[in-house]
């Protein structure tokens, strides 16, 4: 038996207001549960169709995000996979500081001003070694020759491209090397054409070829 129904059958007025009380509050609160759980469980479905449906509408765009990323990282590689590499001028005047090998590439000449000036070229002082290799015998193609490029490598083209052009006969011991570094000299100094013609006179085994032709394609 339960206290419910010892309540009713007590008899006492009291006991019995007590006892409907409390079966109606039980009542009321079965249904105030069972109203709970349905709309609790009404609200959860339509949640987790409304974040399916979401998924599912974002599910393609995503992939279509994707997608186009990769086309556009193929296309920057093919892109890139297919440029030459590129270098300027500027970047191969510096790339070949020459070192004097401490004797003259023919005669040697043992003048003091000669060994002064190898020693500040071989510095990379240029400017010191312009003004020693001026005061040398300027007879010599090796003097006009490091003349040159002290001022090829100081930035005055000008001064250089006066002393690359007594060094272009064909005999001349330094005429590989003249045909480079005064092809660069010209071009640096704003007369590409004649630049490069004279780059287009180096021949495939000659010094800086390959050089030369990449350069000229450009």
């Amino acid at each position: 038996m339960t206290d419910f129904d010892k309540l009713i059958q007590s008899g006492s007025e009291d006991q019995s207001e007590l006892a409907l009380n409390k079966g109606i509050r039980t009542l009321m609160d079965q249904q105030l549960r069972h109203e709970l759980d349905k709309e609790l469980k009404s609200h959860l479905h339509q949640a987790g169709s409304s974040s399916q449906a979401v998924v599912r509408k974002m599910f393609p765009i995503k992939w279509l995000s994707i997608a186009a990323s990769f086309v556009v990282l193929a296309i920057a590689t093919f892109w890139w996979l297919n440029q030459a590499p590129s270098v300027s001028p500027q970047q191969y005047a510096m790339a070949d500081v020459i070192k004097h090998p401490g004797l003259t590439k023919g005669q040697e000449n043992p003048d003091a001003k000669r060994a002064e000036a190898i020693t500040a070229f071989n510095a990379q002082n240029w400017q010191a070694a312009a003004t020693a290799w001026s005061a040398a015998d300027l007879k010599a193609e090796e003097s006009r020759y490091y003349l040159a490029l002290s001022y090829f490598y100081a930035g005055n083209y000008a001064k250089a491209n006066t002393q690359f052009v007594t060094l272009t006969s064909a005999n001349s011991v330094y005429s590989q090397e003249v045909k480079w570094f005064y092809g660069l000299s010209l071009i640096l100094n704003g007369e590409k054409d004649r630049g490069n013609a004279l780059l287009a006179t180096i021949k495939k085994d000659e010094w800086h070829y390959q050089e030369a032709q990449s350069l000229l394609s450009k």
